[in-house]
């Protein structure tokens, strides 16, 4: 039973990971077309090289597997879930999927306070218990057989004879009749006897040494039982704070990746990083929500482990227990919000409150100038590109113009240091 309650908890949130990781795996592929849009417009328009949207596309590609994968393993968890359950695999399924979230402090009940309970509810301790019961049993019996023995007995009887006559003289006599038989043929005994082992006593003694060494192997096996509770809740313990850990490390890295990653596809969709290094960033950014998720689960699951040793129903929120209560409650008060809102929405339109007139603006025609500022990103590229060398090589000594200066033909430009070329 304990196992069962363990697998189907495991199951079930196996169920809750692999779920969310489907929403992210579909969210990454959503990201993708919608860079893969932007980059064929800027491709389309030269300002990024054909080969960053082949990049994309095949980050598509694998998105796309891995959104398969995601689809199988959610599968796979309901399978085994089903199994457990003993529900046929091609059953209609389906589970609830509660809003986890998680304390922003850490609520572990102290494994030794979990341990003291744990080692009086689980039967496997009440089991060797039991067993330590028996075996001291077994002693006391094979102790007994070492001393005299004291017993009683008696009985009564009696019987009755079809051809039994009054007179044992006269063959002629009648037939005794049947009560008569029943009082004469009565009879009654009581015996004592005393039993002394004496030639037994090896037997007797082997037996007694027999049930004492299985009493101690009992004993063993309990505390054996014992140590390994303890083992195992100390172990889930610190896992689970461990994985508390964990999450909140993953939980900033994630916070940070996504605004690394925002960043980065800004200047992807203007030209100013490639599309390797926006794949990295993206990749990045999956792995770690996934290591988030797979701590949150790690996390439930260990504390759930420790309420289960706790004697605690196993059980992911009590949030939706209160709201059944008192759903009537909320649906009236979800009712009330909703006619006040669309009362003040009919009035604002002036449906209700006030009079169906028509307001009209008249204003005088005159010529004005209308101004409009328009926002875009990309490069500036200069409308002819000329890219000036020298014939001849050399240290520059002397430079005449300016970035932005304006040129003419026949300008001189630069010097550059005669002197190589005269000792040459």
């Amino acid at each position: 039973e304990n196992n069962i309650s363990l697998s189907l908890t495991g199951a079930y949130l196996n169920i809750l990971f692999n779920h969310e990781m489907l929403i992210v795996a579909e969210k990454q592929i959503g990201v993708t077309k919608q860079q893969i849009s932007r980059t064929s417009k800027l491709v389309e328009a030269g300002t990024l090289p054909k080969g960053d949207l082949l990049e994309i596309q095949a980050q598509e590609a694998t998105e796309e597997t891995n959104l398969i994968q995601a689809q199988n393993s959610l599968a796979l968890a309901y399978l085994d879930l089903k199994q457990i359950l003993d529900i046929p695999s091609d059953t209609a399924f389906e589970i609830d999927h509660p809003e986890i979230t998680l304390s922003k402090e850490l609520q572990i009940i102290p494994s030794e306070q979990v341990y003291a309970n744990a080692v009086d509810i689980m039967p496997e301790i009440k089991s060797s218990e039991m067993n330590v019961l028996s075996a001291e049993k077994s002693v006391q019996l094979a102790r007994g057989a070492l001393y005299p023995s004291l017993s009683m007995s008696g009985g009564i009887g009696t019987n009755y004879n079809d051809n039994q006559r009054a007179s044992f003289t006269d063959p002629n006599s009648p037939i005794l009749p049947f009560w008569d038989q029943i009082d004469r043929n009565t009879g009654e005994y009581l015996t004592f006897s005393l039993s002394i082992p004496i030639f037994n006593g090896y037997s007797a003694r082997s037996s007694l040494n027999r049930a004492k060494v299985q009493r101690i192997s009992r004993n063993f096996d309990l505390e054996l039982k014992k140590n390994e509770l303890r083992k195992s809740i100390e172990q889930k313990y610190h896992d689970a704070i461990a994985a508390y850990k964990t999450y909140n490390a993953n939980k900033i890295s994630v916070e940070s990746l996504k605004e690394s990653f925002k960043y980065t596809e800004e200047k992807f969709s203007v030209g100013m990083v490639n599309s390797l290094d926006f794949s990295m960033a993206k990749m990045k950014l999956t792995q770690a929500q996934s290591n988030l998720l797979r701590a949150k689960y790690d996390y439930i699951f260990k504390t759930k482990i420790l309420d289960f040793y706790m004697g605690v129903p196993i059980k992911l929120y009590h949030i939706k227990e209160i709201l059944m209560k008192n759903k009537w409650i909320i649906i009236g008060i979800v009712l009330i919000i909703a006619v006040l809102v669309t009362l003040v929405i009919l009035k604002k339109k002036g449906v209700i409150g006030n009079e169906h007139t028509q307001k009209v603006t008249v204003e005088e025609v005159s010529s004005k100038t209308i101004i409009e500022t328009v926002t875009a990103n990309g490069k500036i590229q200069p409308e002819k590109d000329i890219k000036v060398s020298p014939f001849i090589g050399g240290e520059v000594v002397e430079l005449t113009v300016k970035e932005g200066d304006q040129v003419t033909s026949g300008q001189l430009l630069a010097k550059i240091d005669p002197e190589q070329y005269r000792t040459a």
